[in-house]
């Protein structure tokens, strides 16, 4: 039982260990090879109807793998949660550095002439 927990420890922190995490997209994402995974933390608020949505990326390069909202802790009505997303960075990406561009927009379905469009860019090494 003792190796099992073990076990187990060692794998979560070995996933923790292979992703980058980021909430600043002023600045590019650097990732390795040793650490192909991206999350990426946007702000949103779902009950006003605006989601974040996934418009282009290289699927040579980059394999969405899940989005998931995460309401506010807080119970206050209106508050903003985020939308996280994750990307697996594929192997091909790592075969030269490259600069990668995930475009994401924020808008509602239904109106997204007004939509907010968001660059995020990402930097193999």
């Amino acid at each position: 039982m003792k190796s099992f927990i073990s076990l187990a420890v060692f794998c979560f922190v070995a996933v923790a260990l292979a992703s980058v995490q980021s909430s600043d997209y002023n600045k590019p994402i650097m990732v390795k090879s040793s650490m192909p995974q991206v999350t990426v933390t946007l702000p949103g608020n779902k009950t006003t109807g605006y989601s974040w949505f996934l418009e282009s990326y290289d699927a040579t390069y980059i394999r969405p793998m899940k989005q998931q909202y995460k309401a506010p802790q807080q119970d206050i009505p209106g508050a903003p949660g985020e939308s996280v997303w994750t990307f697996r960075i594929l192997d091909t990406a790592f075969e030269v550095p490259r600069i990668l561009r995930v475009k994401m927009v924020y808008g509602r379905p239904w109106d997204l002439a007004d939509a907010r469009t968001k660059i995020i860019t990402i930097i193999t090494h």
